[in-house]
């Protein structure tokens, strides 16, 4: 949801979503503020609001992976069998990836060469472990 407030003789607008980091920008027209929040809204409303780059450009998807393997996987019953697929993970070349440059092809090129050694249930249960570890991690 888009704020419009004046400050001075600016006005200030703030669009907020849950699960997004807030987005906030001055102007000094109330139109060219009020487009832009619309704008703005639209783009949340696809989940495509901008991200702050620094922070993915400084992480890597290892990082994120230890973390999950330290803090998440030992709360879970299944945490010792999630471990070992985790530390084989942190051994491939996508976990020294940053999370800037991650891309679809590179998880389908992981994906096809795991098939080579996993049966197609295997890799689908290491893959949704994968998928967990990003979902808390872009919720934190």
């Amino acid at each position: 949801m888009a704020t419009l407030r004046k400050r001075n003789d600016r006005w200030q607008v703030q669009v907020r979503r849950s699960g997004q980091p807030p987005v906030s920008r001055t102007f000094t027209l109330k139109a060219d503020a009020q487009a832009w929040a619309r704008q703005m809204e639209m783009q949340a409303e696809r989940a495509d609001l901008p991200i702050k780059p620094p922070t993915l450009t400084r992480t890597t998807l290892g990082e994120i992976v230890i973390r999950y393997r330290d803090e998440v996987s030992p709360r879970k019953r299944s945490g010792r069998d999630e471990a070992v697929f985790l530390n084989t993970f942190l051994c491939h070349k996508l976990a020294r990836t940053n999370l800037s440059s991650l891309t679809a092809e590179q998880f389908a090129a992981y994906r096809d060469e795991r098939l080579g050694k996993v049966k197609p249930g295997s890799l689908r249960r290491e893959l949704a472990v994968l998928r967990h570890c990003l979902e808390i991690a872009m919720g934190e």
